[in-house]
């Protein structure tokens, strides 16, 4: 989390220097992918700001936690458009996340655009803090339990 106040980004160090490579695979690769191996399945045509777009659904999980996700793509490219996440414990709906691309563009992963996938590529010149290095009022976010 980002503090103004401070200018300073607290995040967990150990996280920031082990980032995770990201496959060199774009989304339109994935999506192929995953319709190939019955993950997801169509369900119908539509339109997102006047351009026309593929829907496609996949459902996972069990009764206990359940996701449901809506992927829409370029009728054309297959390109992503919008994505849709709905999160369900126990039945109860829980969040809903919306993301639209409006510009996309699969970048291959050299070194230089994996380093802007992490938390210091993102953010340079930040100085970062380990969590654990701070006392808990001096997280951004932090509320102390009044009971």
């Amino acid at each position: 989390a980002f503090d103004p106040t401070t200018g300073v980004l607290v995040d967990d160090v150990s996280e920031v220097a082990s980032a995770p490579e990201p496959p060199n695979v774009d989304a339109v690769t994935e999506l192929r992918r995953q319709l190939n191996r019955g993950n997801y399945r169509t369900d119908g045509r539509t339109e997102i700001d006047g351009k026309p777009v593929v829907r496609f659904v996949f459902d996972h999980g069990d009764q206990g936690q359940r996701t449901h996700d809506v992927y829409f793509v370029d009728a054309t490219t297959f390109a992503p458009v919008r994505t849709e996440h709905e999160s369900y414990v126990e039945g109860r709906f829980i969040t809903r996340v919306r993301t639209d691309y409006f510009l996309y563009e699969h970048l291959k992963a050299t070194p230089d655009n994996v380093a802007l996938t992490t938390v210091v590529g993102a953010h340079p010149g930040v100085p970062i803090r380990s969590r654990a290095s701070l006392r808990p009022e001096q997280i951004p976010g932090y509320v102390q339990n009044a009971g």
